[in-house]
């Protein structure tokens, strides 16, 4: 991994106590300060994800960055630091470390003693409030943070963001699953981050505490130290991201309906006839008393689709991926370069919505081989069938087609992202 910051934290083990060292008294009179801390040390399993969720993309950017830009943006703030994981991949740190005065500290192997870590590097910055957030809750709204400044304001020692029950409340039994018995819902809310808290008096909490996993969160730290924590309205922005589902549930309320769109790519191809006794078309080996001529296998067809793809795409043609000019393309099968583009539509994000070729000749016939054609096609290009038209026709017997010259197709692909 890369270099990081020489003055981070270190991980502390389930075990171990906390031990703060106060240095606020014999700092002078100045004015209220306030730190944000970015809980992102979490591994995100319950997602399913590769990577952890808080870092995966989220709209226009990685999710962490969502709550990064909101505390550099807000002049109250006057530093924020990231909790990540030891094990943080170096692509992403590189990323991150693009924030300027963004502090790094190691978290801990569950989420208090990230916490606790965060804490003690806060504390030798120097504050008198800090927020703690979850990097999995990207919502941040300005009204949530107003009004957990002035319940700090007014004199609580910390303050929360909660929203009320709507929904029935129900035990379940643990054998069967099935409802035993109906919970009072009243009084009882969800707690959000992010947490808002006198600094000194939660480092006094966290102080001597033995942290495990079986903590909820700092207010319940804060709770049992006896401070008195508020609560204010929080918000369904505010919603933590812990399953696949919450992605698009929560894209949807920040970022409004993802935006579907389609790129349509046209695609054209001749050869001339030559000697053999076969020609290739859509990769399959179609009896003629002619071949057709190529530095490949001259499949007309397949040739104008790659085109059309890769033209969808805005990336060149097929001469650009497999110029004509390299030995290592002579005689070789067309269903590398169809795999080739299928793959490039996959890498883009994208899915071919239908393909619609036309093969011009006299001869041979077409209809009697267009199953084949059809499935072959649809099988490289990882569609069904379905979405796969090829048809034929002729030109009357005008032009080079017409007097049996040679084969030219063209493929028209519909690409959705």
């Amino acid at each position: 991994m890369d270099t990081k910051p020489q003055d981070m934290t270190q991980s502390i083990s389930n075990e171990s106590k906390v031990q703060f060292v106060t240095n606020r008294d014999s700092k002078p009179e100045k004015q209220m300060r306030t730190i944000a801390i970015i809980v992102a040390a979490g591994v995100g399993q319950r997602t399913g994800c590769v990577l952890p969720k808080q870092f995966m993309h989220f709209g226009d950017k990685m999710m962490v960055q969502w709550s990064i830009d909101y505390f550099k943006s807000d002049s109250r703030f006057d530093e924020v630091i990231l909790v990540h994981s030891p094990n943080i991949a170096s692509n992403i740190y590189n990323t991150l470390q693009e924030n300027k005065g963004l502090h790094f500290v190691i978290g801990g192997d569950t989420r208090s003693e990230s916490c606790c870590n965060g804490l003690e590097y806060a504390n030798k910055l120097g504050a008198d409030f800090v927020f703690i957030h979850d990097a999995a809750r990207p919502g941040i709204d300005t009204q949530t943070i107003d009004r957990l400044f002035n319940a700090l304001e007014a004199g609580s020692d910390g303050a929360v963001p909660a929203i009320s029950l709507a929904d029935a409340l129900w035990l379940t039994n643990a054998t069967t699953g099935n409802l035993s018995a109906s919970i009072d819902r009243t009084k009882k809310v969800r707690v959000q981050t992010p947490q808002a808290f006198r600094l000194d008096l939660l480092v006094k909490a966290y102080s001597g505490r033995v942290l495990g996993s079986q903590i909820a969160d700092d207010a319940e730290i804060a709770i049992d130290a006896l401070m008195k924590i508020a609560t204010v309205e929080g918000t369904y922005y505010l919603d933590k991201i812990t399953y696949q589902s919450d992605f698009d549930r929560m894209k949807n309320l920040l970022c409004g309906p993802e935006v579907k769109q389609n790129r349509i790519g046209f695609g054209y191809d001749a050869h001339k006839f030559g000697s053999g006794d076969f020609v290739t078309l859509c990769g399959v080996k179609i009896p003629h008393d002619h071949g057709l001529i190529g530095h490949s296998d001259a499949d007309v067809a397949w040739h104008a689709l790659v085109d059309a793809i890769l033209g969808a795409l805005a990336e060149g043609d097929i001469g650009r991926a497999f110029p004509p000019t390299e030995a290592k393309w002579r005689g070789a099968s067309s269903e590398i370069f169809l795999e080739f583009a299928a793959k490039r539509v996959a890498a883009r994000g994208g899915k071919i919505a239908n393909i619609d070729i036309t093969i011009i000749c006299e001869a041979p016939k077409i209809s009697p081989n267009n199953a084949a054609l059809v499935g072959s096609t649809a099988r490289v290009c990882g569609i069904p069938e379905e979405l796969v038209n090829i048809k034929a026709t002729t030109t009357e017997q005008m032009g080079f087609t017409g007097r049996k010259e040679g084969i030219a197709a063209q493929a028209l692909v519909n690409i959705s992202f």
